[in-house]
């Protein structure tokens, strides 16, 4: 008998699997053997090109959509034909396929003419270009196609049900606005998921029977009978519209450069007015004022409820740790011996000054923050007479608030290298207001600005009366008017 071979082939995507059975020969005096090989081959030529093409084909994609954009500018509203939107009354899976069925009959896919509320807002739209979601996008990219189409020509062919989602199988075919005026055709089928709770759309994925770049190389192509004149009178009449867009475009700028020198000198005209400079009165006063800060030196003591917790939790992990013998531990030679050891005293937290309650001394109220206050003449004070108040100076030339707080502080302290100021900008502002007796005076702004001690105990205060470091209960009693503002601009 003779050899008879039997060759099966099946390919997925670009690799390829084949079979060869070799039947065994029919005699008496051998054993029945069956010959198998199986050959698995890829192309590498198409591997190599898929990932070109789709990255070829996502340029392409993208670059129509911005021209779609670019062409929905250029074009006036009165060229645009709009038609009264769809909505459905209620929503079901029938009445959803209905309307899908009848928006294939307006050629939705080139006009954007399709019912919206039978689609999620969030719809993702896929074809095999790309992807994105969003209705209002889609509706936008199929209109603005639309309007680069002469003619076009969309039927459903068939309809399938599954239980997640609808097949609609079509076919299109368009000519092309273009100067070659390039014929359009393909088809495909689109696949309509269905939202489990809505019932609506949530996805849109359409697949073009027609290879990807076949569709590329068919807008290249011009149509038959398609001659050099009606070419040259195409491209004039691209070129005419967009010129006129130009025009359009360099009127529109010309005017918001109008607008602006126009409102460029209205404002130069009422910026005196708006400037501090601009005013002869003493009522627009700025008063830069300085916290200066010491931050605590000792750790705070605990509170007694956190300290009863500590203890516990101690307590909790003694009982339920796990214990294990001095001998694996080697406790009695891991105790410290030798002439390392050293008897630590730790200095007392309650100190001299602490005693005599000494508030011109730094060394006092160590677990606390301290703020200087100066007494002596300020501004705003009633009639000249002293009081108490912050390093502060009022706002006359210099380049930022900020340097006239740091001036401020230096004509108290003399010194700003053992000073930090936080930040650039003040941490609170007040408005101090006259007092009745202070008939003559007008309101002024007071901007506090933060600074904390560096590395030093004592300072040498100057340009006052007397000074004091109070802690921020000590501090609300020299301001009892403004105990409530200071509680809540001072955190310690």
């Amino acid at each position: 008998m003779a050899l008879a071979t039997i060759a099966s082939v099946s390919s997925i995507n670009t690799t390829h699997h084949s079979s060869l059975f070799f039947p065994p020969k029919q005699h008496n005096n051998y054993n029945t053997r069956i010959h198998r090989f199986r050959c698995n081959g890829t192309n590498p030529n198409q591997q190599d090109s898929q990932p070109q093409n789709n990255a070829f084909l996502k340029v392409a994609w993208y670059g129509s959509e911005l021209l779609g954009i670019a062409a929905s500018v250029f074009r006036s509203s009165t060229d645009e034909e709009t038609s009264p939107q769809r909505f459905l009354e209620t929503i079901d899976r029938a009445s959803v396929v209905d309307t899908i069925k009848q928006d294939f009959q307006s050629s939705y896919f080139v006009t954007g003419d399709l019912t919206l509320n039978a689609y999620e807002e969030d719809c993702e739209f896929a074809d095999p270009a790309g992807s994105f979601k969003g209705l209002q996008r889609f509706k936008r990219n199929c209109t603005n196609f639309g309007s680069l189409l002469e003619k076009s020509n969309m039927k459903l062919m068939k309809w399938e049900d599954f239980e997640d989602k609808g097949i609609g199988h079509w076919r299109f075919s368009c000519t092309l606005s273009f100067p070659w005026r390039p014929i359009l055709s393909a088809t495909g089928y689109t696949e309509y998921y269905y939202d489990a709770q809505s019932g609506k759309v949530c996805r849109h994925v359409e697949h073009w029977n027609v290879p990807k770049m076949a569709l590329f190389k068919q807008i290249l192509r011009p149509s038959r009978g398609f001659s050099l004149k009606d070419y040259l009178t195409r491209w004039f009449k691209v070129v005419q519209l967009v010129f006129v867009a130009l025009l359009n475009i360099l009127g529109k700028i010309r005017h918001c450069l109008c607008v602006m020198h126009s409102l460029r000198m209205k404002m130069s005209l009422i910026r005196p007015l708006l400037t501090r400079r601009g005013f002869s009165t003493s009522s627009d006063k700025m008063v830069a004022a300085v916290l200066f800060e010491r931050l605590p030196v000792v750790i705070p003591k605990v509170d007694p409820v956190v300290y009863a917790f500590q203890e516990f939790s101690f307590r909790w992990r003694m009982q339920y740790q796990r214990r294990y013998p001095d001998e694996f531990l080697d406790r009695s030679d891991a105790r410290g011996k030798g002439d390392y050891q050293i008897d630590y005293v730790p200095a007392p937290r309650i100190t001299e000054a602490d005693k005599k309650n000494d508030r011109r001394s730094l060394q006092r109220a160590l677990d606390k923050r301290l703020y200087l206050l100066l007494y002596g003449n300020a501004h705003g004070a009633p009639s000249g007479n002293p009081v108490w108040h912050f390093p502060e100076k009022v706002y006359e030339s210099e380049e930022t608030m900020r340097k006239c707080a740091e001036s401020a502080l230096k004509s108290v302290i003399g010194d700003l290298s053992d000073t930090y100021f936080v930040g650039n900008a003040p941490m609170a502002h007040m408005v101090v207001q006259p007092k009745e007796e202070q008939s003559g005076s007008t309101s002024f702004k007071k901007f506090f600005f933060k600074s904390q001690v560096i590395s030093k105990s004592q300072y040498n205060i100057g340009k006052c009366e007397d000074f004091v470091w109070v802690t921020k209960a000590e501090l609300l009693e020299y301001f009892p008017e403004q105990a409530e503002f200071f509680g809540k601009m001072i955190i310690s």
